[in-house]
Protein backbone atom coordinates (compact mmCIF):
# COMPACT_ATOMS: atom_id res chain seq x y z
CA UNK A 1 0.00 0.00 0.00
CA UNK A 2 1.20 3.91 -0.58
CA UNK A 3 1.16 6.06 1.70
CA UNK A 4 -2.04 7.83 1.02
CA UNK A 5 -3.76 4.26 1.68
CA UNK A 6 -2.07 3.69 5.03
CA UNK A 7 -3.76 7.39 5.65
CA UNK A 8 -6.75 6.63 4.62
CA UNK A 9 -6.81 3.30 6.54
CA UNK A 10 -5.81 4.61 9.79
CA UNK A 11 -7.84 8.08 9.64
CA UNK A 12 -4.88 10.32 9.16
CA UNK A 13 -5.57 13.20 7.41
CA UNK A 14 -3.17 15.18 4.65
CA UNK A 15 -0.63 17.51 6.48
CA UNK A 16 -0.80 15.55 10.18
CA UNK A 17 1.82 15.03 12.25
CA UNK A 18 2.03 11.47 12.99
CA UNK A 19 4.42 9.03 15.25
CA UNK A 20 3.62 4.91 15.50
CA UNK A 21 3.89 2.85 18.24
CA UNK A 22 4.32 -0.68 19.02
CA UNK A 23 0.95 -1.87 21.04
CA UNK A 24 1.62 -4.91 23.43
CA UNK A 25 -0.70 -7.71 23.89
CA UNK A 26 -3.20 -6.90 26.32
CA UNK A 27 -4.51 -8.06 29.69
CA UNK A 28 -8.67 -8.48 28.03
CA UNK A 29 -7.10 -10.93 25.25
CA UNK A 30 -6.15 -7.65 22.59
CA UNK A 31 -3.37 -8.89 20.25
CA UNK A 32 -0.21 -6.85 19.56
CA UNK A 33 -0.54 -4.52 16.92
CA UNK A 34 0.58 -0.78 16.12
CA UNK A 35 -0.86 2.30 17.24
CA UNK A 36 -0.90 5.42 15.05
CA UNK A 37 -0.94 8.85 16.78
CA UNK A 38 -1.74 11.94 15.07
CA UNK A 39 -2.30 15.22 14.99
CA UNK A 40 -3.32 17.94 12.27
CA UNK A 41 -5.10 21.86 12.39
CA UNK A 42 -8.56 19.98 13.15
CA UNK A 43 -7.59 18.36 16.40
CA UNK A 44 -8.39 20.04 19.92
CA UNK A 45 -5.61 22.07 21.54
CA UNK A 46 -3.78 19.53 23.96
CA UNK A 47 -5.15 16.50 22.09
CA UNK A 48 -4.22 12.95 20.24
CA UNK A 49 -6.12 11.59 17.61
CA UNK A 50 -5.45 7.67 17.76
CA UNK A 51 -6.37 4.36 15.82
CA UNK A 52 -4.77 0.99 16.92
CA UNK A 53 -4.46 -1.75 14.30
CA UNK A 54 -4.39 -5.03 16.04
CA UNK A 55 -1.93 -7.71 14.01
CA UNK A 56 -1.88 -11.49 13.71
CA UNK A 57 1.27 -13.19 12.79
CA UNK A 58 1.46 -15.62 10.06
CA UNK A 59 4.50 -16.92 9.14
CA UNK A 60 6.87 -14.00 7.30
CA UNK A 61 3.44 -12.43 6.95
CA UNK A 62 2.24 -9.51 9.49
CA UNK A 63 -1.88 -9.14 8.50
CA UNK A 64 -3.71 -6.60 10.13
CA UNK A 65 -6.71 -8.53 11.65
CA UNK A 66 -9.57 -5.26 13.15
CA UNK A 67 -8.76 -1.95 13.82
CA UNK A 68 -9.64 0.49 16.77
CA UNK A 69 -10.86 3.98 16.84
CA UNK A 70 -9.12 4.97 19.92
CA UNK A 71 -9.70 8.30 20.58
CA UNK A 72 -10.47 11.29 18.06
CA UNK A 73 -11.09 15.11 19.14
CA UNK A 74 -11.72 17.85 17.05
CA UNK A 75 -12.12 21.41 17.50
CA UNK A 76 -14.23 24.14 16.37
CA UNK A 77 -12.85 24.24 12.78
CA UNK A 78 -13.79 20.53 11.82
CA UNK A 79 -15.78 20.96 8.74
CA UNK A 80 -18.83 19.01 9.77
CA UNK A 81 -19.17 15.33 8.34
CA UNK A 82 -15.23 15.70 8.80
CA UNK A 83 -14.85 12.84 10.84
CA UNK A 84 -17.80 10.70 9.53
CA UNK A 85 -15.84 11.05 5.54
CA UNK A 86 -12.88 9.80 7.63
CA UNK A 87 -14.49 7.14 8.94
CA UNK A 88 -16.08 6.18 5.56
CA UNK A 89 -12.27 5.87 3.90
CA UNK A 90 -11.14 4.26 6.59
CA UNK A 91 -14.04 1.60 5.76
CA UNK A 92 -13.78 1.71 1.99
CA UNK A 93 -10.22 1.38 2.02
CA UNK A 94 -10.10 -1.67 4.63
CA UNK A 95 -12.63 -3.41 2.55
CA UNK A 96 -10.76 -3.29 -0.60
CA UNK A 97 -7.08 -3.46 0.40
CA UNK A 98 -7.27 -6.23 3.72
CA UNK A 99 -10.78 -7.35 4.30
CA UNK A 100 -10.96 -5.95 8.21
CA UNK A 101 -13.19 -5.00 10.69
CA UNK A 102 -13.52 -1.76 12.17
CA UNK A 103 -15.17 -0.23 15.24
CA UNK A 104 -15.44 2.42 17.88
CA UNK A 105 -15.25 2.07 21.63
CA UNK A 106 -19.08 1.90 23.19
CA UNK A 107 -18.59 5.18 24.79
CA UNK A 108 -16.61 6.67 22.38
CA UNK A 109 -16.36 10.35 22.95
CA UNK A 110 -15.26 11.64 19.47
CA UNK A 111 -16.24 11.94 15.86
CA UNK A 112 -17.93 14.89 16.96
CA UNK A 113 -17.17 18.44 16.96
CA UNK A 114 -16.52 20.56 20.16
CA UNK A 115 -19.38 22.85 21.31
Amino acid sequence: MDSATVARLLMIPDSSSVAFGKVAEQLDGAPTGFSARFFHAYTRDEETNSVIAFMDNDGAMVSIESLYVQRIMLNVLAPKYFCTVAFGLMAITAYRHIGISAWFQEDFPGCCRQR
